[in-house]
């Protein structure tokens, strides 16, 4: 907003005006926008629009991030994660997933390599209903034969979700 407040006062303010009134207009949108930021202001950051919505629109408290996050803290052993983009944004940083132990439809180049033995690449899989996960296992399901499911949740007004871990022992490929 800094380049268009700046640009603003140019468009109300012309070149035709006599000096001193334009200063004068200038001064009083310079008042007005100081007005208008302590009113915005006045009631402390918790109490603006966009940050009670994003408080009470957060995903971290729906049932199903809480569920996987809460399995997962329990469970998770640090291997590599198949995860659909952007679905679970809550439940890595809470169980303490690093960004490179996941493998999600965005890093193309290990996608692909999923189609054959998706064991060779991840240990655990978190599959939302729908999700590009589910697409991906039910287009191959030999891909993923070596995985076992030990968790799935129902619920009400969401897609469920199951999380499944590699059968074997196998250690991980690590191309990184």
């Amino acid at each position: 907003m800094v380049p268009a407040l700046a640009l603003f006062p140019a468009f109300l303010l012309p070149v035709s005006l006599p000096r001193r009134r334009r200063y004068g207009l200038l001064a009083f949108f310079v008042v007005l926008l100081a007005w208008q930021s302590y009113l915005l202001f006045a009631g402390g950051a918790e109490e603006l629009a966009v940050v009670k919505e994003g408080v009470l629109n957060t995903p971290c408290q729906s049932a199903r991030q809480q569920a996987v996050a809460r399995f997962l803290r329990g469970n998770y052993d640090g291997q590599r994660v198949l995860v659909a983009a952007g679905k679970w944004p809550c439940v890595m940083p809470q169980v303490g997933i690093p960004y490179r132990n996941t493998i999600s439809e965005m890093n193309r180049s290990y996608w692909r390599r999923l189609r054959p033995d998706a064991g060779k690449w991840v240990k655990w899989i978190i599959r939302g209903e729908g999700d590009e996960v589910d697409e991906l296992m039910r287009a191959d399901p030999q891909a993923f034969a070596d995985f076992e499911l030990l968790e799935r949740d129902s619920f009400r007004s969401e897609p469920s979700v199951a999380i499944y871990r590699r059968r074997d022992g196998r250690a991980v490929r690590s191309d990184k």
